[in-house]
């Protein structure tokens, strides 16, 4: 049965067939992964993933979406908001699996759902969304350019993020006003314990907050400038965007040295 899409919710259903082709080859699932789909809708990838995957899931936060979808394709569909859904549980719940994170995402939180990802990058090994084509633009973008951020540097430190194609707004009903695209995200491992990922990513939070001033008149270092360790005091001589997610590390090293002196 269809249903009429909610502006309130941000509903674009992708209806181009050629495109759906497309990003299930991107996404690849496989009888080893362990698929979680974003705001499937009606279904247009649903069908394909869930017979192709290992495990499925949906995530929906329209009741009549996710009641059609059990109806119809006999799925496991959780009617909620995917921002306060718990990924490590599902991680902790299908371990020997590979988890996939796919979906058609509302632009208006396409930032929260990333630094979602982020934040859980432990547990992802792969994510492929469609976004709004300027935010892939942003997020596959590098130093230099006005619209680098926090965000973009976190996520370029943990994933691997390629622009796969552009969709055109023909593909969609309705359609929506802007372009959009498909986002890859192949999650790196990094030697981060769970302690020092959530301060790095604080750590790099705040200081884009003050993205105008050097680190040093941030206020965020006012009791370290003496720090013993050699980069530290070059580093903080810099703009927040002019930093590097290896510099950052440094940064918190230092910090993490102060801490284990008692300083």
């Amino acid at each position: 049965m269809k249903i009429t899409p909610l502006k309130r919710l941000g509903q674009n259903f992708l209806i181009d067939n050629n495109i759906i082709e497309k990003i299930i080859k991107t996404i690849n699932p496989g009888q080893n992964d362990h698929i979680i789909e974003i705001g499937p809708g009606q279904g247009a990838l649903t069908k394909f993933l869930a017979e192709k995957a290992g495990s499925y899931i949906a995530i929906e936060l329209d009741p009549r979406a996710s009641e059609n979808l059990r109806k119809e394709l006999n799925i496991e569909v959780l009617n909620q908001d995917f921002l306060k859904f718990d990924i490590e549980s599902e991680f902790t719940n299908n371990g020997d699996k590979t988890i996939k994170i796919v979906g058609n995402i509302p632009y208006n939180i396409t930032t929260p759902i990333i630094e979602k990802l982020i934040n859980n990058s432990g547990y992802i090994t792969s994510s492929v969304l469609m976004v709004q084509a300027e935010a892939a633009d942003r997020l596959t973008s590098g130093m230099g350019c006005k619209s680098y951020n926090a965000v973009n540097l976190l996520l370029n430190y943990f994933a691997l993020v390629k622009k796969e194609f552009m969709v055109s707004p023909n593909s969609f009903y309705p359609k929506p006003r802007v372009n959009s695209a498909i986002l890859s995200l192949n999650f790196v491992p990094r030697k981060l314990n769970r302690t020092n990922k959530a301060a790095y990513i604080e750590l790099v939070k705040k200081s884009f907050a003050n993205r105008r001033k050097m680190l040093k008149n941030s206020g965020l270092f006012r009791n370290d400038e003496n720090c013993n360790f050699e980069p530290f005091e070059k580093l903080i001589l810099k703009r927040p965007d002019q930093l590097t997610a290896e510099d950052y590390l440094n940064i918190l090293e230092c910090l993490n040295r102060k801490v284990d002196n008692g300083k």
